[in-house]
């Protein structure tokens, strides 16, 4: 609990925990996605994304080591015994600061569990890609996980148990209407924290302006309520408006008419 880790535009920094002089563990390239992820147990290391890669690096220094590539990898979580790293892959948007357009957004990603050390094991895909699966925190003893979920609705903590026979893809729903965003647990594995993004949005309609751009004061909304719509279209002939929404507790595609109705 000494030191700290966090992004800046400078990079990846290391800075004590009550303050002093921070300095530079990974250095920020252009256009290059960057995202902090957690120390290894023994506190000697760090897991970082790098681009569509996952690294860990001595904090002490010395040269990074690629553990796996591919698929929009983020949200890295060490194993308590130091042998796995937990990571999402897909819709990493919806965690990076970078696309807050689509941050917090109900994607679809998938749990998997990679080896620390590269050559050690193979990796298994914990989860199914149908829903949103994310936030993985590592029970005490390394043999169990919980994560959020959005498989049976709502975002939810789910838990899936590592155990020898124990069979992928089959998480226990442990929570009913949290609505977590982001969820993690304390090191001894006994509370929890979980951040709730309330979001809402709407489609709204307004006339083409015919000369120079206009503000949205007379614009007039389409669909009403409590609500994310992500995505939307219009039917070949102009008369159905097709798109997503949440409305129902899991998200869905819906249609109705143009002009309202």
């Amino acid at each position: 609990g000494k030191r700290l880790v966090f992004r800046s535009r400078r990079g990846l920094e290391l800075i004590p925990a009550l303050g002093g002089t921070a300095r530079v563990l990974v250095p920020r390239e252009a256009a290059t996605v960057l995202l902090a992820g957690p120390w290894s147990p023994d506190g000697r290391m760090i897991a970082f994304v790098r681009s569509d890669s996952l690294l860990t690096m001595p904090i002490a220094g010395g040269p990074a080591t690629a553990v796996t590539a591919g698929g929009e990898l983020h949200s890295p979580a060490w194993s308590p015994d130091g042998r796995w790293i937990a990571l999402v892959r897909g819709n990493r948007q919806s965690v990076d600061p970078d696309t807050p357009q689509f941050f917090g957004n109900l994607g679809q990603s998938a749990l998997w569990l990679v080896p620390a050390r590269p050559g050690s094991g193979r990796p298994v895909r914990l989860t199914g890609e149908a829903s949103m699966n994310s936030s993985p925190a590592w029970l005490p003893g390394s043999r169990a996980l919980l994560y959020l979920s959005n498989a049976a609705g709502g975002e939810d903590v789910y838990r899936i148990g590592l155990e020898s026979g124990a069979a992928p893809g089959h998480g226990e729903r442990i929570t009913t209407g949290l609505g977590a965003q982001a969820f993690a647990l304390d090191a001894a594995g006994h509370r929890a924290v979980y951040a709730v993004l309330q979001d809402q949005s709407n489609v709204w309609s307004m006339p083409i302006p015919a000369g120079a751009p206009v503000g949205t004061m007379d614009a007039a909304p389409v669909t009403r309520g409590s609500q994310i719509i992500e995505a939307l279209d219009f039917s070949p002939d102009g008369r159905w408006l097709l798109f997503d929404s949440d409305r129902s507790g899991v998200t869905q595609v819906y249609r109705m008419p143009v002009e309202g109705g």
